[in-house]
């Protein structure tokens, strides 16, 4: 769908909003070379020493696109390529969830489709965390993140909790609507542990907890655009953007109440300067847009 430059004004007296167009632009870093960068940065880190969780947390937060599930998915697992984008077009740093002992899984994503809502809870280990023992036994130290993310899921799912968390990560109207969903992440471990061992592998299938190695995780690129935020009682800050970040329509509401995103955009190192001043100078304009009286139409491949 276009945007409407001409023509009568659509239901009576409501004139659609109309996208004002910058008079130059500074192109983002294009995908195919940050996608590169940070992929061949994470395997060299992963690869040269055993990392600490917060050395994975910070390298994280800077690339959220490393996060896997960056779209809505089936209850298969599999990818759902009808999926509604990620709220807020953020990935939630360390939140604290509501209940009676405070929660604070490593990122949580919320996705969304025609049916559901996703929050996908991650809990990182370090390094060099083996799954296993002895042929399929999982270790204690994975039975232990286990009952974590258990506990995790468990908060959410009970209902004045759910509707508690609505309202403390501002989710909009459309998302309270739908169905809940709470899946479960474990960054941990090394592929050749689980793929040598077929039996293994059969175990974690079995797991509702979903394992994904260190080394499976790759740049995607539907979360290109992501922000890393964190939470407080004030509502969400930004703590990360990446290089590849656009603006437009398709995340301008994220945009609206995302605090400190001027400062954040100007400290990103892998930024061009010419592409933080465009920025900038946009971004007033992209946070007003949904406060802006009028039918709003979003072209959804319009980004600047």
């Amino acid at each position: 769908m276009t945007v409407r430059d001409s023509g009568p004004p659509l239901h009576g007296d409501v004139e659609p909003v109309r996208i004002a167009r910058p008079r130059s632009r500074a192109a983002p870093m294009s995908w195919d070379d940050y996608s590169l960068r940070v992929d061949r940065t994470w395997r060299l880190m992963i690869d040269k020493r055993p990392l600490a969780e917060l050395d994975l947390q910070r390298f994280l937060e800077a690339h959220p696109c490393l996060l896997p599930f960056a779209v809505a998915y089936t209850p298969a697992g599999t990818p759902d390529y009808g999926h509604h984008g990620t709220v807020h077009g953020a990935v939630i740093a360390q939140p604290r969830l509501l209940g009676a002992t405070p929660l604070r899984p490593d990122f949580l994503r919320i996705t969304r489709d025609s049916q559901w809502t996703y929050i996908t809870l991650f809990e990182l280990k370090w390094a060099g965390m083996e799954l296993f023992r002895g042929g399929a036994r999982f270790r204690d130290t994975y039975d232990a993140a286990r009952e974590q993310l258990y506990r995790y899921a468990s908060t959410l799912r009970e209902h004045h909790n759910w509707v508690e968390f609505a309202e403390a990560f501002r989710l909009p109207s459309y998302a309270r609507r739908r169905d809940l969903m709470v899946r479960m992440v474990l960054v941990a471990g090394r592929r050749a542990e689980v793929y040598a061992h077929p039996d293994r592998r059969d175990r974690r299938r079995r797991e509702q907890v979903l394992i994904r190695s260190l080394d499976s995780l790759a740049p995607d690129a539907n979360a290109r655009d992501d922000i890393t935020v964190g939470l407080t009682s004030r509502g969400y800050y930004a703590k990360a953007v990446q290089p590849s970040m656009r603006l437009g329509p398709g995340n301008s509401a994220g945009l609206a109440i995302i605090r400190n995103l001027a400062r954040t955009i100007s400290s990103e190192p892998l930024m061009s300067a010419r592409r933080r001043e465009f920025l900038l100078e946009r971004l007033p304009y992209w946070q007003a847009f949904d406060r802006a009286a009028g039918l709003r139409i979003r072209p959804a491949n319009y980004w600047e």
